[in-house]
């Protein structure tokens, strides 16, 4: 909670008193937070989940959750899941650092 507390004293600090302080340059505080949340953690949290979904999840649970569905589609869907969502989260996550 303190950890959330004094980043967010820093984001609000960032339009005022720490306006002309700079940890990447050309972004400040608020910026950076911005820049590390959109383009670090969200896409790496998304290849975690889709790595855990596909690889780690029992299987028992994914046919639970996936019950409506065809074997054809259910199939699909954990091969999407285990090869295609990571691989496209890390291109996005390489892209996002790419001009």
């Amino acid at each position: 909670g303190g950890l959330a507390w004094l980043t967010g004293l820093g984001s609000a600090f960032s339009f005022n008193i720490w306006a002309d302080i700079e940890l990447l340059p050309g972004k400040s505080f608020f910026d950076t937070m911005d820049f590390v949340s959109n383009n670090i953690i969200l896409p790496v949290g998304g290849v975690l989940i889709a790595l855990f979904a596909g690889w780690v999840l029992d299987r028992q649970i994914v046919n639970e959750e996936t019950e409506g569905l065809s074997p054809l589609l259910r199939s699909a869907l954990v091969f999407l899941i285990r090869f295609v969502a990571p691989v496209a989260v890390a291109i996005v996550f390489v892209m996002s650092f790419v001009h």
